[in-house]
């Protein structure tokens, strides 16, 4: 599926949410800036441990991000990367390297939907042959 000009500002206005375990760790989320997922559903080894955190009052903290698995976003690992520094001020990480991976992986996928299109278009069938 094509990339278009909404997907990718879609993308640049997503949010990173977060879910804790209890009520410790949802105010450390919200003064790192992280807003609270408000409902849904946690699946797999993650609601797991946010389960087993809440039985136990042990602090457990997940981020998540809304992806459209048919397009790749690099920019999804910077955010999460960016988040967990704020959760963690002591932890000083040079994420220079990845907003470099981020804009270079947006170059090509860009290149790519162009080239994509522009193959499309030459390649319709002509109402005359």
């Amino acid at each position: 599926m094509p990339l278009t000009e909404q997907d990718n500002q879609k993308r640049q206005d997503s949010v990173i949410c977060g879910v804790g375990s209890n009520e410790d760790t949802r105010l450390k989320l919200k003064s790192a800036g992280i807003s609270l997922l408000e409902s849904g559903v946690v699946p797999g080894i993650t609601g797991a441990l946010l389960n087993e955190g809440k039985l136990s009052n042990v602090n457990v903290a997940c981020l998540l991000f809304e992806l459209r698995p048919e397009i790749p976003d690099a920019r999804a690992v910077v955010a999460i990367m960016e988040a967990i520094t704020k959760l963690d001020p002591q932890l000083h990480l040079d994420l220079t390297p990845l907003y470099q991976d981020a804009e270079k992986i947006e170059t090509q996928l860009k290149t790519m939907t162009q080239q994509t299109s522009e193959l499309n278009t030459s390649l319709r069938p002509s109402p005359y042959a």
